[in-house]
């Protein structure tokens, strides 16, 4: 087998985190020592720690003295490269962490930012399984757990750092993990008891087929608003005493001119300060009577709408509490069953 092993190196592992987290790999190497794999410690940005090829016992334990524990989290995105750079056949991803992905772009950040993952590496013929453990339960979620299950994989969350809470680990994750591997038979028949775990009707949700990198793909836009306030000196002209900042600002709101894959898609864009001015209500305005127009056709046709916000403030600015603009779009998009916000 081949493993791709990502071992959480941020601020929050630390002391008896850290401790178990490092119990956990020494045990898990039972397993993969001699085994073809790459190590990887992740913080707000990931290192390497050991590259890919074959590896004795030595090699996969040096890995120790570099995972200290600092930075934040950056995970779903770091492992999409990872695996498309390599053939998917017998790769699985074994990840050892504390928390959720506070650090990749979007869509792939967040506790739920395993799904996207998932879709976009099946998409891309990933067929290998994904292992979870979880210190502390940051990543505790029910479909996180059943992502893991679908995908023969196992989720298992670490609550205690006492020597019953390593032997439970040892029972009822590391013996099914390490059988796995002395036998192709037994890794068939354990992936097929795992798969059997995620409750009956689990489907992944249905997503936008998107990424980080949609405005840059083959997406035809209407540019439905736009707006700019340029206030910045011409070439040789001396800006006035005191004005250190600048003031420029630009907004934007683009639609999909076509439903692609059953959605239709609206985004917004801002640049500099605009909510320092009247623009903030007029950029509201404009989103809400698209959106209620839009999600009536939608109903018609039988397709969802997915807005998406550039940047998490703007989407809270848009939906959140405040003007009646702005709360009249948050109901809007809450009372329906036709709409999806999402934001990096």
């Amino acid at each position: 087998m081949h493993h791709l092993v990502y071992l959480d190196d941020s601020g929050s592992m630390s002391g008896q985190r850290l401790d178990m987290a490092k119990w956990i790999y020494e045990n898990l190497l039972d397993r993969i020592d001699n085994d073809i794999g790459q190590v990887t410690l992740f913080d707000h940005e990931q290192r390497i720690a050991l590259p890919w090829g074959k590896h004795n016992r030595s090699r996969w334990d040096s890995v120790m003295s570099d995972w200290t524990g600092k930075g934040m989290t950056y995970l779903w995105k770091m492992v999409i490269d990872d695996v498309e750079q390599r053939e998917a056949t017998d790769l699985n991803i074994v990840i050892i962490t504390d928390g959720y992905d506070n650090k990749s772009p979007f869509p792939y950040g967040g506790r739920k930012g395993i799904i996207p993952t998932v879709l976009r590496l099946r998409r891309g013929g990933y067929n290998g399984e994904i292992h979870i453990v979880d210190i502390g339960g940051g990543m505790s979620n029910p479909d996180v757990m059943h992502v893991c299950h679908w995908t023969g994989g196992m989720y298992y969350e670490i609550s205690g750092y006492d020597d019953s809470a390593k032997d439970q680990f040892i029972q009822e994750f590391l013996v099914d993990f390490i059988d796995e591997g002395q036998d192709s038979l037994l890794r068939k028949q354990n992936r097929i008891k795992r798969q059997k775990r995620v409750p009956k009707g689990f489907r992944l949700p249905k997503m936008p087929i998107l990424d980080d990198t949609i405005l840059d793909r083959a997406i035809r836009w209407d540019v439905v608003y736009q707006n700019a306030l340029i206030t910045s000196p011409l070439p040789g002209v001396t800006p006035l005493r005191g004005r250190t900042k600048p003031r420029d600002w630009g907004t934007a709101i683009r639609m999909s001119e076509k439903v692609i894959g059953g959605y239709r898609y609206i985004y917004v864009t801002t640049e500099g300060p605009y909510h320092h001015s009247d623009e903030r209500n007029e950029l509201r305005r404009r989103l809400l009577e698209l959106v209620v127009n839009e999600e009536n056709e939608a109903i018609k046709n039988g397709h969802r709408l997915c807005l998406i916000f550039e940047e998490k403030d703007d989407a809270q600015r848009m939906c959140g509490g405040g003007s009646n603009n702005l709360k009249n779009l948050g109901i809007v998009i809450n009372r329906s069953k036709h709409i999806e916000v999402l934001h990096n």
